[in-house]
């Protein structure tokens, strides 16, 4: 059975966000990062336990799926939630479990 896969309004933004950041120098490669973003996001219906849960926050269940430069953050449990996709050099524990 495959499952599900839903971007949150948080991993939409982000999208808009990397695309506006790429797009100031070419609109092309804009586009071409953020569906090639979007197209792994839906991928992950092919293996949903495939990449591994958060190191020092398993128990979130959030599970990270590198691509390039990017991260997409999301959770498996009757469907897929991407719940944030960010650059790998953010700070991205501070965005998702703020103290």
């Amino acid at each position: 059975m495959t499952l599900k896969v839903t971007l949150t309004a948080e991993a939409e933004a982000d999208l808009d966000q990397i695309a506006d950041y790429i797009g100031e120098h070419s609109a092309h490669t804009a586009l071409t990062h953020v569906r090639e973003l979007r197209e792994k996001c839906y991928r992950l219906a092919d293996a949903p336990q495939g990449y591994p849960l958060l190191t020092d926050f398993e128990h979130s269940g959030i599970r990270k799926r590198p691509v390039g430069r990017y991260l997409i953050l999301y959770r498996v449990n009757h469907s897929i939630v991407v719940i944030r996709i960010l650059h790998a050099a953010r700070d991205y524990e501070s965005l998702l479990f703020p103290k």
